[in-house]
């Protein structure tokens, strides 16, 4: 287990996020647009999220099953077809996760500074994720349909079990990398049981502090609420760095 405080140096993928701490890194995933990429890539993205947008607003006034993707489609302005060239089902637009997000962590991951232990490289890139999650405007409306929809709540955990075992792969193929780690020849070829914990409990322990500020945040200025997030996801990470010690609540520094 890493023995000091997580890192959070930037590294490629990695951005500062604008209203927080400037320590704070974020993911360039696929809706973000950035200067450099070509007018073809930005018209993408917009799209996808016109759809994703069209998906969540004709969903939570009807539920999905009263919703179809050429409903959706049409809403977005797009065709049906484009519809299907950017989610395979009407249940994906609604989640609105770009298809290569574990492709981009993963890869993510695999850019970090080769002198960086695995805990800390991991927890900018899940801190980087998380962040951005929190910052989608279309944030409470997603949460609100996944939550009353068993099959939207299922299709989210598939997803997010799929960017963990992304990660546990580029981890494993980072340790072996920088010599400190040499895979195992299980049949699942995604490394062994230290690699595989460490990425849960890094996963983990964003998931229960993004859950922990939502309860949370009715008595706080909605305003704060990012600055709110990243400071405990500082701290979480900091109590899972010193093994869950309850002396360490309190970062140092």
């Amino acid at each position: 287990m890493h023995n000091g405080d997580p890192s959070i140096e930037k590294g490629p993928f990695v951005t500062d996020t604008p209203g927080l701490a400037p320590d704070t890194p974020r993911i360039h995933a696929v809706d973000d647009l950035t200067d450099g990429e070509s007018l073809r890539a930005r018209k993408k993205k917009l799209t996808r999220r016109a759809i994703h947008e069209a998906a969540l607003h004709l969903v939570t006034e009807r539920g999905l099953d009263h919703v179809t993707a050429e409903e959706i489609a049409a809403t977005a302005g797009v065709s049906a077809r484009t519809f299907f060239n950017y989610f395979p089902t009407k249940d994906a637009a609604v989640l609105g996760l770009p298809p290569d997000l574990p492709e981009l962590l993963g890869r993510a991951l695999l850019d970090r500074p080769a002198d960086e232990d695995l805990f800390t490289a991991l927890t900018a890139i899940v801190r980087g994720w998380f962040v951005r999650m929190d910052e989608d405007p279309l944030r409470d409306m997603r949460r609100t349909v996944v939550g009353r929809d068993p099959r939207l709540g299922a299709a989210m955990v598939g997803a997010n079990r799929e960017v963990e075992s992304a990660l546990v792969r580029a981890a494993a193929e980072r340790e072996a990398q920088r010599g400190t780690h040499v895979p195992d020849q299980a049949p699942d070829g995604l490394g062994d049981l230290w690699i595989r914990v460490t990425v849960s409990s890094v996963i983990g322990a964003a998931r229960a502090t993004y859950v922990h500020v939502q309860q949370h945040a009715g008595a706080h200025d909605p305003s704060t609420q990012g600055r709110r997030f990243a400071t405990a996801l500082t701290q979480a990470f900091h109590l899972l760095a010193h093994g869950l010690d309850d002396r360490a609540k309190t970062p140092v520094g």
